[in-house]
């Protein structure tokens, strides 16, 4: 029944990027680069690719039985997509978080729903924006203390 169960998916974001291509005739990651990267000073953020050099990139890493490894190489093509595929600095995000709180990607409405729990026909919260807050401690480098992504 609608309303009861929820699952997290990145076919919302696949689709979102198909459709900026088809709308705008550009793809996603220029799109994305124009119309909010830019605007919002964030210098660091793209598309991921192996092929550009970018400045203090860190490497990925997994955790494996406790030990932190090397992340295992992904191919190229599966990193042309909407569903993730981006590199941020950690002043980029704070950049991005700080956007988030006034209207110059969002209007005040739109801002409200993103920051709404949303329940279920059940009660249960849906906290599954995909948002991370960043804060900042009185002149220290940004502390990412939450991050909200697909958590059911």
């Amino acid at each position: 029944m609608p309303g009861t169960n929820w699952k997290y998916s990145n076919l919302g974001y696949l689709t979102l990027g198909i459709l900026i291509h088809k709308v705008s005739g550009e793809f996603y990651g220029d799109f994305l680069q124009q119309r909010i990267f830019r605007p919002l000073g964030m210098t660091s953020t793209r598309i991921i690719s192996e092929a550009d050099i970018i400045p203090n990139r860190s490497a990925e890493y997994r955790l494996v039985n406790g030990e932190v490894k090397n992340q295992e190489w992904v191919s190229p093509s599966v990193d042309t997509t909407a569903d993730g595929s981006l590199y941020f600095s950690i002043l980029d995000l704070a950049k991005w978080d700080a956007a988030l709180y006034t209207d110059r990607l969002l209007t005040k409405s739109s801002l409200t729903q993103m920051w709404t729990v949303t329940p279920l026909r059940t009660g249960q919260p849906i906290i599954a924006h995909g948002v991370a807050r960043l804060y900042l401690r009185n002149g220290a480098p940004p502390r990412l203390t939450t991050v909200i992504h697909g958590i059911e």
